[in-house]
């Protein structure tokens, strides 16, 4: 008897602690919370992503995870979305939001008897989150781990002869300017190049040539895809736009020889013509990817996944180089 009356007990408790998880029930006379969400998008408060949904968790754990969502609801065009919980018990629950440019958010919310809590989730332009809610500066120039509408990068264009880092480097008055713009779908984003040549006058174009294309980020993979038609107009990636460009920006740093680089602290590789903040730059993050071939003009870039391109150039079997070296906005 003991024994039944034991057991009888421990369901009790079990279904007292199963029931502090569950915020909706059948109770005769129930305990009411409401939670509204207003989600702003980019500075907007009218929503353009026809995709976006919130989830909600009784854990943070479960909130990380993603797993066990106690329900999903879907904000309208003014970014509002409403629930409601009967028999709330938690306290706390864990709101989720995935956004394709501006990472995940995760907030808890306090639920309160018969009150409606309010919780707001600002996705503002050139931040992004963590699965926190802890905005997170995201790089001004175009990132490949981070790419945001809004970034630009400017790159200045030179010429020289001899080896790659030791041959004197002499610049044009061309510069060139990447702007991401637009962001599409399936990590692809509208990138314009906007090209400006001091040599000719303002009666001459404006001096300016703009062209775009679309970039899409997918792990660890940039590719380089027409934005209109077959063809690919690209003055910064050159010819090697014509072949289907791709770049694999989460392969391992390269080892560089030491005539490459000059006056490089221990620890850190310096490109000794770039007297800029990113011209230090951490030997676990810089990146070559090349083509080299002696019977053919070889293709060179350095970059880090954070910052992106820092400089690029061709490089030909006659030892002429020519390409872009990143400069301040």
């Amino acid at each position: 008897m003991k024994n039944c009356i034991f057991l009888f007990g421990l369901l009790i408790f079990l279904s007292s602690c199963e029931e502090r998880i569950i915020l909706e029930s059948r109770n005769q006379d129930p305990i009411y919370s409401s939670v509204e969400i207003l989600v702003s998008y980019q500075n907007n408060i009218l929503l353009d992503n026809e995709d976006l949904s919130i989830d909600i968790y009784a854990t943070r754990e479960d909130a990380l995870y993603e797993r066990k969502p106690i329900a999903n609801i879907k904000p309208d065009v003014q970014g509002r979305a409403t629930k409601g919980f009967l028999d709330v018990t938690l306290g706390n629950i864990y709101i989720r939001v995935n956004e394709p440019q501006f990472g995940s958010y995760i907030g808890v919310e306090s639920l309160v008897p018969d009150v409606k809590s309010f919780h707001f989730v600002d996705f503002a332009s050139g931040y992004y989150y963590e699965e926190d809610d802890t905005k997170i500066k995201a790089p001004k120039g175009i990132s490949f781990s981070r790419p945001m509408v809004g970034q630009k990068s400017k790159y200045e264009r030179f010429y020289g002869s001899s080896s790659f880092f030791n041959g004197e480097e002499i610049y044009r008055p061309e510069s060139i300017t990447l702007e991401i713009v637009e962001y599409l779908k399936d990590g692809q984003y509208r990138v314009i190049e906007t090209i400006e040549d001091l040599n000719l006058s303002a009666e001459d174009i404006g001096g300016v040539d703009r062209r775009e294309a679309i970039w899409q980020f997918d792990s660890g993979l940039l590719r380089l895809l027409p934005s209109n038609g077959n063809e690919i107009n690209s003055q910064f990636f050159g010819p090697m736009a014509s072949f289907g460009y791709n770049l694999d920006y989460s392969s391992r740093p390269t080892a560089f020889v030491d005539d490459y680089i000059k006056d490089n602290p221990t620890g850190y590789y310096r490109f000794f013509n770039m007297d800029l903040p990113y011209g230090l730059i951490p030997e676990s993050r810089l990146c070559m990817i090349n083509n080299i071939d002696i019977n053919s003009p070889s293709y060179l870039q350095f970059f880090t996944p954070e910052e992106g391109f820092l400089k690029v150039f061709l490089y030909g079997i006659d030892k002429s180089l020519a390409g872009y070296n990143r400069v301040e906005l």
